[in-house]
């Protein structure tokens, strides 16, 4: 079956998210608008087609590996993951859902394991999340 592998990309080119559809890409770009807090940051959206999704899968893996998207999980090497979680700390006077909100847009980490980490709720850490968005978004603007 056909499938494609598309890469989120930021204004400034860093890579957000790499993945895999077999429907139509603008359907799962859909999908992030929906469920990833970082969807406000895309700004292009780049597109590879693969005759199967096996050879989709070997690429979106290969893809996470060697260029380490800003949000992707799943396929990272784990010892990325504990260097960057030990120097994420809350700064002075920062509210638990601004730090947990930084901590998972550094982080290779879940919503739900950066609210485990700050004790406090994923809802909490989705509404820092877009408030950091919109705050970097406005700074991008001016």
């Amino acid at each position: 079956m056909k499938t494609s592998l598309y890469r989120h990309f930021d204004a400034a080119g860093n890579l957000l998210y790499v993945g895999i559809s077999s429907s139509a890409a603008y359907r799962r770009l859909m999908e992030h608008k929906n469920l990833s807090a970082w969807y406000f940051l895309i700004t292009t959206v780049k597109i590879e087609h693969f005759d199967t999704r096996k050879e989709a899968e070997a690429a979106e893996l290969k893809s996470i590996r060697t260029e380490m998207p800003a949000h992707n999980v799943t396929g990272k090497p784990k010892i990325a993951k504990v260097k960057v979680i030990k120097k994420c700390k809350p700064k002075n006077g920062e509210s638990k859902r601004h730090a947990a909100a930084r901590y998972y847009l550094s982080c290779y980490c879940t919503q739900a394991e950066a609210a485990k980490k700050f004790g406090i709720s994923q809802a909490a850490v989705s509404k820092g999340i877009a408030i950091l968005n919109a705050r970097k978004l406005q700074g991008a603007a001016k």
